[in-house]
């Protein structure tokens, strides 16, 4: 093959005979390379490093499904502003992967309580105290009271004949059918009026008295 050195005059060149130690350091640049010379046969292992890559070069098309593993990405790398809605389910989560431990709560918790909302304090969560019914045992037929601090069971009087209000006040119509009980009297304010088709029943014994 034929060159020019320096001038217009060609000089010959034997095939082979210019290689790498017959150029000087930098004597090759991009202008001396032709499009597509350089491919992955004429480039040594690794001689691509970090340094050789332009900012936005790679792109998702130039990487490999799977070629991104956990093993790539460091600590604290990703953060929820990179993750989209709903991509983490719950085949997402590992076995007991959210823990006691892991939870952002206000308070340390004891045996018994149950995590409640309290959005002012710490993680909008605070463990706090059940407020449990007092124990039903030997209670039957009771209700349930307050002191404004604690529960209890308490007897309803059902048998009260004194009140501190100055009068009773009653329905002047008797609208569905009533059964005086048996050995009971009873009283009703009158006048009163008893709907057709509707009974007052008085047993043997008893008395009902309008006033």
């Amino acid at each position: 093959m034929a060159g020019y050195i320096g001038g217009s005059q060609p000089v010959a060149f034997v095939t082979d005979s210019v290689d790498a130690t017959a150029l000087a350091d930098d004597a090759v640049d991009s202008a001396e390379i032709a499009d597509g010379a350089v491919d992955l046969a004429h480039m040594s292992v690794n001689s691509v490093g970090e340094h050789q890559y332009v900012d936005g070069s790679i792109a998702t098309a130039h990487i490999a499904d799977n070629a991104i593993t956990s093993a790539k990405i460091g600590v604290d790398v990703i953060v929820a502003a990179d993750l989209a809605d709903n991509s983490i389910t719950i085949a997402e989560l590992s076995d007991q992967a959210v823990s006691e431990a892991k939870l952002q709560v206000s308070n340390n918790p004891t045996n018994g309580q149950f995590l409640s909302a309290q959005s002012g304090n710490t993680g909008g969560m605070t463990w706090a105290e059940v407020d449990a019914l007092p124990s039903q045992s030997g209670h039957s037929g009771k209700f349930l009271t307050t002191d404004a601090t604690d529960a209890s069971w308490a007897v309803l009087d059902t048998d009260a004949n004194q009140t501190t209000k100055g009068l009773y006040e009653m329905a002047n119509t008797i609208s569905s059918n009533y059964t005086i009980s048996n050995n009971y009297n009873a009283v009703t304010a009158g006048p009163i009026t008893v709907n057709s088709g509707i009974s007052v029943t008085v047993p043997s014994g008893s008395t009902w008295v309008i006033v």
